[in-house]
């Protein structure tokens, strides 16, 4: 027992770690890109007109926050989370009128003073705030962009004027100037209008008063275009964006791929890595990764504007790199099915995405990207260690010594036993140990033992077979005949409804016998001696 917890926890350990660890490294890629890019000047511009004062209605919640109150929790997380060591941000409120509440900087904390101090009141004047917003980024340097939000629609304290043409005509006088514009609406806001301000259909985002949280991470999206976080659609950034996406998701399956063979070959006492595990690790991870970064990218691009689809491609970006990292992993792992093992990293890929579907909103892209490669890997080996332990028909289970065992999966790939270095179970420790000393195998039932040069002999459920100071015993899941149900016989052989001879022998149906007189028991029981391992440094003397 203590063997196979301490087997699951280096495999969750290091799955976990190997995944860490290559997205780490992505992030490296990230950090070299956004040294590259020019700094971006955003000037937030927010509706603040009397309709603010909205309350929002939740369950449980009887009185609710107002819309301002949501606004500035939503927009304060927002200012929080930018790197405004390098790009600069402002912030302009309009109602019946514009105010420029703080110009261009890089300090957050003033910043989020003034999103504090915002009050509601007055109409909906978008056509000065967009003046005001350009005004806030003339002479800025490098991408400038506008974060707007509104409830409402335009209008105008003067009925004569069409605040909606005024707004249409401002906006485009932003864009003529290079700005671009990220609009969030909510309330009574018109998609189409928005639409018409941004001229950018993906710019455009629509969401629920108590969802402003996710409205403004992907408003964030946009404005900076990283990793699996689309912007303007067009061809050359739809190919970087695969190309990036599936040189990250590739560092991720290599990782987790190299830490669960290093786990897999430590608990079968063979050396951490070969030369060829390696090669075929990082060749499948390359595979998986451009699998993923092509079809994640691609479905986040193409559902990106219909509301909560969008996320399907962060789903299957993630779907498919456990599945390609467990069937990887499973070509290590002898008779281990291959569906099962891709059933099992796609369960794992899911729960991935959903902590990078809400984890990113609430802590960033980065904190996202890495705890969900991180649960990635951990609920890949753990599924993969539930899938070898339930769905096993017959296994080994090696005794390297009195307090320390590994099991090895029996099927249609026989487990070699020897010094060579095609051996599962490795002996290359005792003197002139040949390269393939016997194998294992599996086949209608029933298990069989062939040693090289030597005769092929079926083992029982339960038998021992000893090679020099290794013990491998032989187990096969008994079958109740009652329920077409698997059980697990107990090493000695004996199991619900059979009875087994010697040290495990075959099992057997109960007879019935005749009554008899009831003997009372000896108050002291003889018990038998356990089979004892020959010792540690002793070679040779196989049986």
């Amino acid at each position: 027992m203590l063997s196979t917890i301490r087997k699951f926890l280096a495999m969750t350990g290091l799955a976990a770690g190997g995944a860490l660890l290559g997205a780490l490294l992505g992030e490296l890629l990230f950090v070299g890109e956004a040294g590259s890019s020019p700094p971006r000047s955003v000037c937030l511009l927010f509706d603040v007109s009397g309709s603010m004062r909205q309350r929002i209605r939740a369950a449980g919640d009887p009185i609710g926050r107002t819309q301002l109150e949501a606004l500035r929790q939503a927009a304060t997380d927002f200012v929080q989370r930018q790197d405004l060591g390098r790009d600069a941000m402002g912030l302009v409120a309009f109602a019946s009128t514009a105010q420029i509440k703080a110009t261009l900087g890089k300090e957050a904390a003033p910043l989020c003073r003034q999103i504090a101090g915002l009050a509601a009141d007055g109409t909906t004047n978008l056509a000065a705030g967009l003046d005001a917003a350009q005004h806030v980024l003339d002479g800025a340097k490098g991408e400038r962009w506008i974060l707007l939000f509104s409830d409402g629609k335009p209008e105008d304290l003067d009925p004569r004027l069409d605040a909606e043409a005024m707004a249409l005509q401002a906006a485009a006088r932003v864009r003529a100037a290079g700005v671009r514009i990220v609009a969030i609406g909510t309330g009574l806001a018109d998609g189409e209008f928005m639409q018409r301000v941004t001229a950018e259909p993906r710019n455009e985002i629509l969401s629920a008063p108590e969802k402003l949280q996710e409205a403004f991470a992907r408003g964030e999206q946009r404005i900076h275009n990283r990793q699996m976080l689309a912007g303007q659609l067009d061809e050359t950034d739809l190919r970087v964006a695969i190309a990036r996406t599936g040189l990250w998701a590739s560092l991720i399956a290599i990782g987790m791929g190299l830490m669960m063979v290093v786990g897999q070959n430590r608990g079968q006492r063979r050396s951490a890595l070969r030369l060829r595990q390696v090669a075929i690790v990082i060749a499948g991870g390359l595979l998986t990764g451009a699998v993923a970064g092509a079809a994640g990218q691609a479905l986040f691009f193409a559902l990106a504007d219909v509301a909560w689809i969008g996320a399907a491609g962060r789903v299957a970006a993630w779907v498919v790199l456990g599945c390609g990292a467990a069937l990887g992993t499973s070509l290590f792992v002898p008779n281990l099915a291959r569906r099962g093992a891709a059933a099992a990293g796609i369960a794992a890929g899911v729960v991935a995405a959903a902590v990078f579907v809400f984890a990113v909103p609430q802590y960033g892209d980065m904190a996202g990207r890495l705890a969900s490669a991180a649960v990635l890997g951990a609920f890949t080996a753990m599924a993969l260690f539930v899938l070898e332990a339930v769905a096993r028909r017959a296994w080994l289970v090696v005794h390297w010594s009195p307090r320390e065992t590994t099991t090895l999966l029996l099927g249609d790939t026989p487990i070699v036993v020897g010094g060579g270095p095609q051996a599962h179970v490795r002996t290359s420790f005792q003197k002139d140990a040949p390269p393939v000393a016997a194998t294992f195998r599996f086949a209608d039932g029933a298990v069989a033992l062939e040693r090289t040069g030597g005769a092929r002999r079926a083992l029982r459920d339960g038998e021992f077979v000893e090679f020099g100071a290794i013990r491998v015993q032989v187990r096969v899941a008994a079958t109740d005949d009652r329920t077409g149900k698997e059980q697990d016989r107990k090493p000695d052989g004996k199991g619900d409804g059979a009875r087994g001879s010697g040290g495990g022998g075959a099992p057997r149906a109960r007879e019935a016998e005749p009554p008899r007189a009831r003997v009372p028991e000896p108050k002291t029981r003889v018990r038998e001696p356990e089979p004892k391992f020959p010792s540690w440094h002793g070679a040779g003397n196989e049986r």
